[in-house]
């Protein structure tokens, strides 16, 4: 453990130099992320021998896939609700609380002036 204390000492004693260090580390790896990502259609497209047209069109198809699936989902889940909402009526209900809007309104803790 005696090195490890050794660089900490001096990596702490140059601590800018670090920190700008591994500020260049993260925005090269941003950099590099989003380079892959901005290419990555091109080379789909050069591997499976299609044009962009076709990729285009896939994906296009896929997508409206994917929302047609989530609108279904929605509208199972949309008429579940008010069956969920009946059964809860039937239920025995707690105690309502009073509104803020009805009886005497509590503006915040009372004072008791002792007397």
């Amino acid at each position: 453990m005696g090195n490890l204390g050794r660089v900490l000492r001096l990596a702490l004693a140059n601590r800018f130099t670090l920190l700008a260090a591994l500020l260049c580390a993260i925005g090269t790896s941003v950099l590099w992320g989003g380079n892959i990502s901005a290419i990555y259609p091109v080379v789909e497209v050069a591997f499976q021998r299609q044009s962009f047209q076709d990729w285009v069109a896939k994906q296009l198809h896929k997508a409206q896939l994917a929302e047609a699936e989530a609108r279904a989902e929605i509208k199972r889940l949309e008429e579940q609700l008010p069956r969920r909402r009946r059964r809860g009526r039937q239920r025995s209900r707690p105690p309502s609380i009073p509104s803020r809007s009805g009886g005497a309104q509590n503006s915040g803790p009372s004072r008791v002036t002792p007397g």
